[in-house]
């Protein structure tokens, strides 16, 4: 199990999509959740249940360009050459050294990067479900310009792109959570739940079945 937290609740996952500054040895690493989330929004069994898609500080491609070389047909071996066994990074504070994997099998960064490699390259502009983006153009460990980009491919009538505000992250890509950016946690659960709210057909109880806790990278909204 991998285990990330950026509030104060952990939330398990049973693969480890991790995106960090993948060819660099001191980025911070996060959850990602979003890939996932937005390569399962595409297909109709899915989107049938799910009546939004909120994304937080989306992977659509690490920070470091350099990141892509792991989705080649070299990628196994430059992991292994440029990046070795294990990649670590220091934590920011003591709870963060508790909740977030900090260390963990460098190999994990090949199948990250084939999936976001897959989901740029899928039909994004196919998607209909009402998809709430929110990314901060100061991150540090994926590339705001990606998420822009992806963004801008996006068709579906309710859509919405928010910049948060710069917050304590150091990497800026944690936007909410007592333990690196408490001071987002308001403005961004204001941000999501007013989008809930404005969905079409949707009733204002729904804001209460978000599916995921404040503070992970990926939350999608039961009909």
């Amino acid at each position: 199990m991998h285990r990330c937290m950026s509030g104060r609740t952990t939330t398990n996952m049973a693969s480890m999509n991790i995106a960090d500054n993948a060819l660099t040895s001191t980025a911070p690493a996060t959850c990602d959740r979003t890939t996932p989330i937005a390569s399962a929004s595409r297909h109709q069994a899915v989107t049938s249940s799910i009546a939004a898609q909120l994304l937080l500080s989306p992977n659509l491609g690490p920070k470091d360009p350099n990141a892509d070389l792991l989705a080649g047909p070299w990628g196994a071996q430059l992991q292994q050459w440029l990046i070795g066994e294990e990649h670590r990074w220091q934590p920011a504070n003591p709870e963060q050294a508790k909740f977030w994997s900090w260390r963990y099998p460098a190999r994990a960064l090949v199948p990250m990067m084939a999936l976001v490699q897959e989901v740029r390259a899928s039909p994004l502009e196919q998607i209909r479900v009402p998809t709430l983006v929110v990314y901060s153009p100061l991150d540090q460990v994926v590339s705001p310009q990606r998420i822009e980009e992806a963004f801008g491919r996006l068709t579906m009538p309710v859509r919405r792109l928010h910049r948060a505000a710069p917050g304590e992250d150091r990497s800026q890509h944690v936007l909410a959570g007592d333990i690196l950016a408490p001071s987002g946690t308001a403005p961004l659960l204001a941000e999501m739940l007013a989008f809930i709210e404005t969905l079409p057909g949707t009733p204002a109880s729904a804001a209460t079945r978000v599916q995921a806790p404040l503070g992970t990278q990926g939350v999608s909204v039961a009909r």
